[in-house]
């Protein structure tokens, strides 16, 4: 069948779905760690202070227990980079289902925004870490 008489919006093929669903799985995998306590942040160890994404693991420890006030205690930023990032994986998975991989993530308005925003989280990330050195936000996270 050739993409005209497919019509509109043709089936999805059956390996692209298997390769979004395996690689939804991986993500949610690496997501275990973290949740569990069980990662500690390399560059803590190493260097025994505390990153610009420092408190971001505990964050997520707290959005999981919907413990709002402690994702925001260790670290501010962190809704707009789990929003980020889950509109991401999200688009990453649709878009392997579809196509089979990722090239189009960052493609039209909503992918620019959605990248652009991450880029913004970054650099908020950063402010907040320069910042908290000075006593701000409740001074840097705890290692």
């Amino acid at each position: 069948m050739t993409p005209a008489q497919a019509g509109p919006n043709p089936p999805l093929d059956p390996r692209y779905v298997r390769r979004a669903l395996l690689h939804a799985l991986v993500f949610v995998l690496l997501l275990i760690p973290p949740l569990a306590g069980a990662f500690r942040c390399p560059f803590a160890l190493l260097f025994h202070a505390p990153c610009p994404g420092c408190g971001t693991t505990r964050a997520l420890r707290g959005l999981y227990h919907l413990d709002f006030a402690s994702m925001l205690r260790f670290n501010p930023v962190s809704p707009l980079v789990f929003a980020a990032g889950g509109l991401l994986a999200a688009r990453s998975f649709v878009f392997i289902a579809l196509d089979g991989d990722t090239r189009r993530v960052a493609s039209g308005p909503f992918g620019r925004a959605l990248i652009q925003s991450l880029l913004f989280a970054a650099a908020l990330e950063i402010v907040v870490w320069i910042t908290r050195w000075f006593g701000c936000f409740g001074g840097p996270v705890p290692i």
